[in-house]
């Protein structure tokens, strides 16, 4: 509230109770609208305080996503290298693979050559037979069998039934 009532000296209960005093009409107008050149030196520095503000908002932004594109990687490469890995990992599976492969083949020669040494089937290719009870039980010991029992015999090739003749334990043979 703004009082003016004129160019009297003297105050009125009106003056008291406004928030200003004017001592003229036209001061008064003056007080309550602001000059217009004042206006618009004042949008002016406004305007240039939000060009600003907006400057370096796009730019702090700018820089974000800058940032962002940084750490970002391309997506191509990124499965580029995972097949690279793949591959390289098949590589080594593979050479892993054949290793225990060429291993296991060779372990398994030795332990067939192993075997193959106390099968029975071995002693028959250095010319020896095996023989055998009715039963099919072996004959170790020649004090075993009786005069007239009937044996198997078992060659690299072949078979054969024997009677037995005579028995001793001279270790040699007489026909």
């Amino acid at each position: 509230i703004v009082s003016a009532v004129g160019h009297e000296v003297d105050f009125t209960l009106c003056d008291l109770a406004a928030d200003h005093r004017a001592a003229t009409p036209t001061a008064a107008a003056e007080l309550v609208v602001p000059v217009y050149a004042e206006l618009v030196e004042d949008l002016s520095a406004l305007a240039m305080r939000l060009d600003g503000a907006a400057a370096r908002y796009v730019r702090n932004a700018r820089h974000r996503v800058g940032d962002a594109a940084g750490r970002l990687r391309d997506p191509r490469l990124l499965v580029a290298e995972a097949r690279q890995r793949a591959d390289e990992a098949f590589v080594r599976l593979e050479r892993a693979l054949l290793s225990r492969h060429t291993r296991a083949s060779t372990e398994f020669a030795e332990l067939r050559s192993k075997l193959d040494a106390l099968s029975p089937l071995a002693v028959l290719d250095r010319g020896y037979s095996l023989v055998s009870r009715a039963d099919g039980s072996f004959v170790r010991d020649a004090g075993e069998i009786r005069v007239g029992e009937v044996l198997g015999l078992r060659f690299r090739r072949g078979r054969a039934l024997a009677r037995v003749v005579d028995t001793g334990d001279d270790g040699g043979l007489e026909a």
